[in-house]
């Protein structure tokens, strides 16, 4: 008999530690291992336990155990909460909160109830009885660089603290699925209005702390509402709102609408940056708001979803107003960009000569340099052709660079093209070409230009190149060319 209930406590043993071994904690999605820190989630008294290093470094929160007392300490964030095995009395900043069953030990290992930790550092908890899996969600917020007022996205923005945001039409911004990827949350700003010309706006209602001269940069992504009657908005844009106190306006708080605006599509996100300089008469004691908004189109008033929405205090080298994603990051390259130490595809105008066909004029070659001299009533422009572009990755290369001089040109009135062709559109013309006049390009210490061209603000600037062409000029005179680049991202 005795053996009898030996073998079934065994066998008890054996199917109460594999029923306990096959629960799993999730910590947004990734599985918590609890067994490698030296025991496996169980449940007690309808509690999940699990190894107490596992669930706090899992939240990213401090842990340290006082042997002495028998107790784990621990602080996430502004939070602060004491443990101590055996007490069903959980310590949050001072205050006590009762827990249906105390940390114990278990097979050596100190234990904690999964459920009471996460809660008190304000983590969602959820059972899932058909998976046995508990599911903790955690909202981490994004780290905010020195001089970014705030970052916004679906995920983050419920009980986002410091910021008052409001929608138009006295709607509150809505908290929707992104229409590409229903597991992803977005921002919706939502119109009452359905046939009325009528502005839509994401307003903030913080005082931001503007400052006189300071340049400021708003980045956001948008994408227009579909509507259910298909009606067409074909020329639906978004724009940026600044209101301040304005010492020219007899200190009113007033709205400027400013830089004009940007095309915004119903089937992709629009992806954009908005550079701001505020005005000198800006009053910061007034008060300082910024917003984004829908501009009504066919006499419609729009909807639109946001995302990724930040505003940071500005210090780079793009021009006051709207950019898309990819000229606002050519305007920060250019200004970082130095040819002599260029990263990408370089062409030596001398050694590589055999990788060009030249037109316009006779090529010359004179102390590295190539010369093309333009002359006479039926000049040709000079023309640089590139043989073999296979190893060209519109996806890889965002720019050509060209270092030359001009000379016997008129001054400020010539320019320089860069014209290609894809295999999506295999044919050089005006379409595919982008053009800088001289006046717009720096002069080196050396008397050349620096021509920086950005390609990616062409439309067909994508997939693989078939043609490549360098114009530098268009008129008579003497064109040296020192070095072309096609620039790597």
């Amino acid at each position: 008999m005795k053996k009898f209930l030996g073998i079934m406590l065994v066998a008890l043993m054996l199917t109460t530690a594999a029923f306990a071994a096959d629960i799993t904690v999730t910590l947004n999605g990734e599985v918590v291992d609890c067994e490698s820190y030296g025991s496996p989630a169980t449940i007690v008294e309808g509690r999940t336990l699990v190894p107490l290093r596992a669930i706090f470094e899992a939240l990213g929160a401090t842990v340290e155990w006082d042997n002495a007392t028998r107790s784990v300490s621990s602080t996430l964030g502004d939070d602060s909460i004491t443990l101590a095995v055996g007490s069903t009395t959980l310590i949050k900043n001072g205050e006590d909160i009762t827990l249906d069953v105390p940390a114990q030990i278990i097979n050596d290992r100190t234990m904690v109830p999964a459920r009471a930790i996460a809660e008190a550092y304000g983590v969602g908890v959820e059972w899932d009885a058909a998976t046995r899996t508990v599911i903790l969600t955690q909202v981490v917020e994004e780290e905010v660089a020195d001089g970014t007022f705030f970052v916004l996205t679906g995920e983050n923005y419920t009980g986002k603290e410091g910021y008052t945001f409001t929608a138009g039409h006295n709607t509150e911004p809505q908290v929707v699925e992104n229409p590409d990827d229903a597991s992803d949350k977005v921002l919706f700003i939502h119109s009452e209005y359905t046939e009325k010309a009528s502005w839509t706006y994401f307003r903030n209602h913080v005082n931001v702390e503007f400052k006189p001269g300071e340049r400021y940069l708003v980045k956001f992504k948008a994408r227009l509402e579909k509507r259910a009657d298909d009606v067409e908005l074909p020329e639906a844009t978004v724009g940026i709102c600044f209101r301040f106190g304005d010492s020219a306006e007899d200190g009113a708080f007033k709205d400027h609408g400013v830089g004009g605006s940007i095309k915004v599509f119903n089937d992709k996100w629009t992806e954009v940056a908005f550079v701001y300089t505020a005005p000198e008469t800006l009053l910061p004691e007034v008060g300082s708001e910024f917003g984004i908004f829908g501009n009504p189109n066919n006499n419609i008033a729009l909807s639109f979803y946001l995302d990724d929405v930040s505003l940071s205090v500005y210090t780079g080298a793009a021009a006051d107003g709207f950019h898309t994603a990819a000229s606002f990051e050519e305007a920060e390259a250019k200004a970082d960009f130095d040819i002599n130490n260029a990263k990408g595809i370089v062409f030596d105008l001398n050694e590589d000569k055999d990788e060009f066909r030249v037109s316009g004029s006779t090529p010359e070659y004179k102390d590295g340099h190539l010369v093309m001299t333009s002359e006479g009533e039926t000049q040709i422009d000079p023309i640089i052709n590139f043989k073999d572009v296979s190893a060209i990755s519109a996806d890889k290369y965002n720019a050509v660079a060209v270092r030359f001089k001009a000379e016997g040109v008129t001054p400020g009135q010539d320019h320089i093209c860069v014209y290609f062709a894809t295999v999506a559109e295999d044919e050089l013309s005006q379409s595919k070409c982008i053009k800088v006049d001289y006046k717009n390009i720096e002069v080196d210490s050396e008397g050349y230009y620096v021509a920086f061209i950005g390609m990616s603000t062409n439309e067909f600037w994508n997939g693989q190149l078939t043609a490549l062409r360098v114009d530098p000029g268009n008129s008579n005179g003497v064109y040296t060319i020192d070095k072309i680049v096609v620039v790597e991202k």
